[in-house]
């Protein structure tokens, strides 16, 4: 499995992640669900309708090139979408073949890596980071 970044269509390519000898193209998308015009609707609805409004706008091409494609929607208090759970879930099996442990041990520890990776990326991109720039 490896990553390449994809300018075409998307954000990563990932290679062999869904298919063997298919590549599989992640676009992503972080959700402010307290914005004004956000305020109306459920955060889970703002989720789906991302991820259907990134399928609409990318997968069609992906389909073209012949490649799997994956929306990887999320919102910034760390509610994630139905297809960033059942990639985690993917990535989960993957990792718990490749190093011979319980699948149930792996998912425990990559949704919460995961999550805990989200929040402090979501903190560094709101207050900078703590190394200076000159």
């Amino acid at each position: 499995m490896r990553c390449e970044i994809n300018s075409d269509v998307g954000d990563i390519l990932i290679r062999d992640f869904w298919d063997r000898n298919t590549d599989c193209i992640i676009d992503f998308r972080i959700c402010d669900v307290n914005q004004a015009s956000y305020l109306t609707r459920k955060p889970a609805s703002i989720v789906k309708s991302a991820e259907n409004e990134k399928k609409n706008k990318c997968l069609e091409p992906c389909l073209d090139q012949r490649r799997n494609f994956t929306p990887f929607v999320v919102y910034c208090e760390v509610l994630l979408g139905k297809e960033v759970d059942l990639f985690l879930k993917r990535l989960s099996m993957k990792i718990a073949e490749k190093g011979h442990r319980p699948y149930s041990q792996t998912v425990s520890f990559v949704k919460p890596r995961f999550t805990i990776s989200l929040v402090r990326t979501k903190n560094r991109c709101l207050r900078g980071s703590i190394i200076p720039i000159n």
